[in-house]
């Protein structure tokens, strides 16, 4: 029952791991959340209301702006929270 009121807490649980060492770029995370959502029948959303949805389900969960190792740019990246497998 809780998967149909919370897809994301779903999502956490089938496709993610969790803890202080983990973090994933933003858009990939986003981008498995979009397939993951297709696949179950559930809608997206926009990538905004995902975040504010995460959170709520990983309160942890940290994000920054890291520079990328070629110093060139900054990737939005999520800490706390990591794809798994």
């Amino acid at each position: 029952m809780q998967d149909t009121a919370s897809p994301t807490s779903a999502f956490v649980r089938e496709r993610c791991q969790t803890g202080p060492t983990c973090s994933v770029p933003v858009d990939d995370l986003w981008n498995v959340w979009r397939e993951w959502a297709e696949d179950n029948g559930v809608r997206a959303g926009t990538k905004q209301v995902f975040g504010r949805n995460l959170l709520s389900v990983v309160p942890q969960l940290n994000r920054s702006r890291p520079r990328a190792p070629s110093g060139d740019e900054r990737i939005a990246t999520y800490h706390g929270i990591a794809l798994s497998g």
